[in-house]
């Protein structure tokens, strides 16, 4: 079996502002720096807020880290890099017309850090300015396993 990183949301919760712009409805979307670790396009159907702004969604993306493959490479480039933010996993909130809501962030070297997966977690979505425009709660980043090939 192939190493693999799961990323999933359970959980989206807006605040009054950012729920308003998003006229109720949203969309989840996952990128990385280097666009070879999501073979494809990572984005949920939409979803319906309720009328606190919050939904409860299991959506997310699995990404199999095969030796020689394209994502075990972006992988590897993202944790030999200087940049630590080079293994950063965007998590994109956006209205049903597009217009961006906010945006969170996990990063997986300080994942591989930790030596655990880290599930359960809420994590802060930010809008224009860095402002907290709501929480993706219960974000997990579970079954990150290290492939049996070096990364450098």
């Amino acid at each position: 079996m192939p190493s693999e990183i799961r990323l999933h949301v359970h959980e989206l919760l807006l605040s009054a502002d950012a729920s308003r712009a998003a006229d109720g409805r949203v969309s989840l979307s996952l990128e990385s720096a280097d666009p070879r670790l999501f073979e494809s396009a990572s984005s949920s159907s939409p979803l319906s807020l309720s009328s606190e702004g919050r939904v409860s969604v299991e959506w997310g993306r699995r990404i199999e880290l095969f030796p020689g493959g394209r994502a075990l490479d972006a992988l590897s480039s993202a944790l030999a890099s200087h940049a630590r933010e080079d293994s950063d996993i965007y998590l994109s909130v956006r209205a049903e017309s597009g217009a961006p809501i906010g945006e969170a962030f996990v990063n997986l070297e300080e994942i591989l850090a930790q030596g655990k997966d880290m599930t359960r977690e809420s994590v802060k979505l930010l809008g224009r300015d860095d402002k907290v425009v709501g929480r993706l709660t219960a974000v997990s980043y579970t079954h990150l396993t290290l492939p049996t090939t070096p990364y450098v």
